[in-house]
C-alpha cells in the first residue's frame, strides 16, 4: 500500500491534538473548474467572477495556507463581454484573484498554444499547467507542474487535460506521464496533486495508473461534488466544485510532514450566493466598465419572461428567429449543441439572450436543402444518438415507428428549400446525421449574427406586448429536447 495514501480521516477540530505527536501542518485548497467564461454576476443571484474574487481574498485574508487552483475551461459558452474580449477578460480576473496554478481544459485549447501563452501574460503570477498536450516532436507546450511551499508542505501540482486524439495523449499514456512526473517530485515534495480536467470516473481511472498522486482536483464534467469523493481501492482524493463560476471548492488537508501523507480531510463547495459572500466591489466596477467598451448593448433590456425558458424552448425561441431575420424556409437550433443556458425569469437583456446560445451559435449559415434531405436530417439525429435540433418554418413530427425512427412533415420531398442553421451544428450535428446520403451542398456564411436575430425577435415579441415565454405558447409545440448521448467533448 503506498505509504502516502490517507491512513485516517480526522474532523479538522481533533487535528491541533495531532500536531502535538508528530510535524504536521494545515492546508487549504480552494478551487474551481468550468468557469466556462461567466465573469458577470448571475442572473439567479448566484455566482460570477466578482463574487469568487471577494469570497477567495476574504479567506485568503484570514489564513496563510492556501493554494488557489482551477481545473480547466476558463473558456467557452459565456457572458457577451467574455467572447468579445475572446475570453481575455477571464484570465485578466483570474490574474487579479491570485490564483496559484490552472490547467487547461478542452475548450481552451480551442484557440491552440500560441493564443493560450498570450493570455498567461495576463497571469503572470499564475502557472498555466499541462503534461498531456505535445507538439508533432514530443515537445509539451506548457510545463508539466510546479513545485508550491505553503507554510512549509512542499506540494506538487501536475496540471492534465482531458486525454484524447491529435496532439494529446491517450488515457494510458497520460496516466503513465502522470505517474513518472509523480515519481520524479516525490524526494522534494509532501503532497502531489493532480490539477486535471477530466471527470471524477477518469481521475479514479489516472488513480490506479498513477499511485503516487494523494489529490485529484477534477473538472469537465461539471460535478457538483459537496464532499470529496475517496476512492477506497486508492485511497486518493477527488474534489470538482460544479461550473459557470457559481461555487468554490474548499479542501481542508492535515498533513504529517515527516510521513509524507495525509492524516486529516475535510472538503466542501461553497455557493457563491449574492449577499452571503463578499462581492469584490473593484472586480465588479471593473467588469462593469470592460462591458461598456466592448458591448455596450449587453445591458439593454429586450423583453421579459414570466416563468423560465429551458433549453428545448430556447432553442425553439432561436429558431423561429433565425427564421424571422433570414427570410429562409426553415431554420434550425440544436438543443444540446447550441443551448447553454435557460432564459431566466424576469427582464431579459441582450447577454440573457446570449447566453443561451451566443456563443455557440454566433456564425450563422444558409444553404440549399430537399424535404427530403430536411427529413433526413432529422431522423439521422435520432438514429445516430446527436440529440434533437428544433425548427421552424414547417410543421414535422419525430417518432420511434415499428422500423425504427420515422419522420412525418408538412415538406414536399422534392421541393428545394432555403434553410439557415448555426454554422457549428452544420459541422458537427447535420453532417454527421447525414452520412451516406450522398452529397451536401456547401453552404454559405449570413451577414447577421445568431445574437442579432434573437435580439431582433425579442423586440418584436416586447413590441406586442407579449412576454418571451407567452410567445412560445402563443406559437404552440413541443420543445423537449433530448441531450446528446456522446456529447462529452462539448462540456
Amino acid at each position: 500500500m503506498n505509504f502516502r495514501r490517507v491512513t485516517c480521516f480526522l474532523l479538522l477540530a481533533a487535528i491541533p491534538a495531532f500536531l502535538c505527536a508528530a510535524e504536521t501542518r494545515t492546508l487549504l485548497i480552494l478551487h474551481t473548474n468550468d468557469l466556462h467564461d461567466h465573469i458577470r454576476a448571475g442572473y439567479d443571484g448566484i455566482g460570477g467572477m466578482a463574487y469568487i474574487s471577494g469570497y477567495i481574498k476574504q479567506v485568503a485574508e484570514a489564513r496563510k495556507d492556501v493554494l488557489i487552483l482551477d481545473a480547466g475551461d476558463v473558456m467557452d459558452k459565456g457572458d457577451m463581454v467574455s467572447f468579445r474580449s475572446k475570453s481575455r477578460l477571464m484570465y485578466e480576473a483570474l490574474g487579479q484573484i491570485g490564483y496559484s496554478a490552472v490547467t487547461i481544459g478542452n475548450h481552451d485549447a480551442d484557440y491552440g498554444p500560441k493564443y493560450l501563452r498570450q493570455c498567461q501574460t495576463l497571469v503572470p503570477g499564475t502557472a498555466l499547467l499541462c503534461l498531456n498536450w505535445r507538439d508533432e516532436e514530443g515537445n509539451a507546450y506548457f510545463p508539466a507542474s510546479k513545485v508550491f511551499d505553503v507554510q512549509g508542505i512542499k506540494v506538487a501540482v501536475i496540471g492534465l487535460t482531458r486525454p484524447k486524439q491529435g496532439e494529446f495523449f491517450g488515457e494510458q499514456e497520460t496516466g503513465a506521464a502522470l505517474e513518472r512526473e509523480a515519481e520524479r517530485l516525490k524526494p522534494e515534495t509532501h503532497l502531489q496533486i493532480a490539477l486535471c480536467h477530466v471527470g471524477s470516473l477518469s481521475a479514479k481511472k489516472l488513480s490506479v495508473l498513477a499511485p503516487e498522486v494523494d489529490v485529484f482536483v477534477t473538472g469537465h464534467t461539471h460535478e457538483l461534488l459537496k464532499q470529496p469523493i475517496v476512492q477506497k481501492s486508492t485511497g486518493v482524493v477527488i474534489v470538482q466544485a460544479g461550473s459557470y463560476a457559481k461555487y468554490v471548492g474548499r479542501l481542508e488537508l492535515a498533513v504529517d510532514l515527516d510521513a509524507k501523507k495525509i492524516v486529516g480531510v475535510k472538503g466542501e463547495t461553497v455557493e457563491m450566493r449574492h449577499g452571503t459572500v463578499p462581492c469584490d466591489d473593484t472586480m465588479a466596477a471593473w467588469i462593469q466598465q470592460k462591458e461598456q467598451e466592448l458591448c455596450p448593448e449587453a445591458s439593454q433590456i429586450v423583453g421579459r419572461c414570466e416563468k423560465p425558458v429551458h433549453s428545448g424552448a430556447s432553442a425553439k425561441l432561436s429558431a423561429e428567429a433565425l427564421l424571422k431575420k433570414s427570410g429562409a424556409d426553415a431554420a434550425f437550433c440544436h438543443t444540446g449543441q447550441i443551448i447553454r443556458s435557460s432564459l431566466p425569469a424576469g427582464a431579459i437583456d441582450v447577454n440573457a439572450l446570449f447566453l443561451t446560445g451566443g456563443q455557440r451559435g454566433n456564425i450563422v449559415v444558409n444553404a440549399e436543402l430537399t424535404g427530403m434531405q430536411i427529413e433526413h436530417y432529422l431522423q439521422g439525429l435520432m438514429k445516430r444518438g446527436k440529440g434533437m435540433t428544433q425548427w421552424a418554418g414547417f410543421e414535422a413530427e419525430v417518432k420511434r415507428g415499428e422500423r425504427g425512427w420515422e419522420v412525418k412533415s408538412s415538406l414536399e420531398a422534392s421541393k428545394t428549400y432555403r434553410i439557415v442553421m448555426p454554422e457549428l451544428e452544420w459541422n458537427t450535428r447535420f453532417k454527421k446525421a447525414m452520412e451516406g446520403t450522398g452529397e451536401l451542398p456547401k453552404p454559405a456564411r449570413c451577414d447577421f449574427t445568431f445574437i442579432d436575430a434573437l435580439t431582433a425577435l425579442a423586440n418584436s415579441i416586447t413590441q406586442q406586448g407579449l412576454t418571451l415565454d407567452g410567445y412560445l405558447t402563443k406559437i404552440g409545440g413541443s420543445y423537449g429536447g433530448s441531450v446528446d448521448t456522446d456529447d462529452e467533448d462539448d462540456r
